[in-house]
């Protein structure tokens, strides 16, 4: 472990770091004077961590894992102790982000104590945490995806909590059922959900609190889907616009053969970046994304007739500008849409927890630009 700082150092240039230790209270007795020596003196037997690297560990406590010890008095002192809690808040953020399925959040909206639960029942332990949601989460969709039916023993093996994965299954029956009629009438009707669900008043002052929450998220999960896409199209069409102010003088693409030629050099120079430790993954993925639109554009260009052609820049730039314009019809369309969330759930006499979660969910939406509001101050 201690040899691959020094590899990693080597290959990218970088001379500070982390060295991140996972479970540290696993050690075994036999390792622990060695463990000693590496949190105090930065050593590893004969093996120094360089200069610049800090050394973070963590583990669980006792009571998640029987096969941890204490960590004695000469340990804690050799370390800054940093006790972590379970936050319901900051992992919404995060399920939003990774598309966790919309039944788990706006559940967990209604019943934050059943987030992260750790008890004790008849000598058995009983358990729910953030990884059982996540996994749950995406079972579900998986599930969903191949219709196949879920019930409360489904639920157990994933919140190993009687209590609660009765509560998420009564929870879930509700979610779908509530969620699947008002889509199928949304596709009898042929309208947008929020403006079908406006056209009949009477259903959104029978509405309960839950079935509002429901309505919340059928309302907020194609937004999420949407804005996410947005963004990536953004980032996409801000490549584009680079790639095509890097290009060489018209007058350097004589033939289909130098367009080409251009086109590979980018690939390669893509590539060399993906070979680099430091090189962020989502940035590869865009240029290549991007490359592929614009080898596209090229086989466009050539099928041209040659006294017709405009110059490579030319039509580049007019492909840019053309999805420029999407964007902001795209823009145009999602706002609207999270306007119409607003005003549904503002309609709903028992709506006002549901209106709580649309505004937090649709605050956190990735990709979106500043000017689009999506924390409306009337609505608080």
């Amino acid at each position: 472990i201690v040899a691959s700082i020094y590899d990693y150092m080597d290959v990218t240039g970088k001379r500070s770091g982390i060295l991140f230790l996972d479970e540290i209270n696993c050690v075994s007795e036999t390792l622990a004077p060695v463990m000693l020596q590496l949190l105090q003196n930065k050593r590893f037997g004969n093996m120094p961590i360089p200069e610049n690297w800090l050394i973070v560990a963590a583990g669980n406590p006792p009571e998640y894992n029987k096969s941890v010890r204490e960590m004695d008095m000469a340990t804690l002192d050799r370390v800054k102790n940093i006790d972590v809690e379970a936050d319901l808040e900051v992992w919404q953020r995060y399920a939003l982000a990774n598309d966790i399925h919309p039944a788990v959040r706006s559940y967990l909206c209604i019943y934050p104590d059943h987030f992260y639960r750790i008890s004790e029942k008849g000598g058995v332990q009983l358990f729910v945490t953030a990884r059982g949601w996540e996994d749950l989460s995406l079972m579900l969709s998986s599930y969903e995806d191949d219709g196949i039916v879920t019930d409360e023993k489904w639920f157990l093996q994933y919140l190993q909590d009687d209590e609660i994965a009765r509560s998420f299954g009564l929870y879930y029956d509700l979610f779908r059922e509530f969620g699947g009629r008002i889509r199928k009438e949304y596709d009898a009707e042929g309208r947008d959900l929020a403006d079908m669900l406006l056209a009949k008043p009477g259903k959104l002052e029978d509405m309960s609190s839950s079935e509002c929450i429901s309505a919340a998220s059928v309302l907020c999960h194609p937004l999420i889907v949407r804005a996410s896409d947005y963004g990536q199209k953004r980032s996409e069409a801000e490549k584009r616009k680079e790639l095509i102010s890097r290009m060489p003088p018209d007058g350097s693409f004589a033939d289909d053969e130098s367009v080409a030629a251009y086109l590979r050099q980018k690939r390669m120079e893509n590539e060399r970046k993906r070979e680099q430790i430091t090189a962020d993954p989502a940035e590869y993925i865009c240029e290549s994304r991007v490359l592929d639109l614009m080898e596209k554009d090229m086989n466009e260009w050539r099928k041209l007739p040659k006294d017709l052609r405009p110059p490579v820049t030319v039509f580049e730039k007019e492909k840019a500008d053309a999805e420029e314009r999407a964007l902001e019809e795209m823009i145009r369309k999602l706002e609207d849409d999270i306007d119409a969330g607003y005003r549904v759930l503002k309609a709903c006499p028992q709506g006002r927890s549901a209106l709580l979660y649309y505004i937090h969910d649709l605050s956190a939406l990735p990709g979106l630009p500043d000017t689009v509001s999506t924390n409306k101050p009337e609505s608080q």
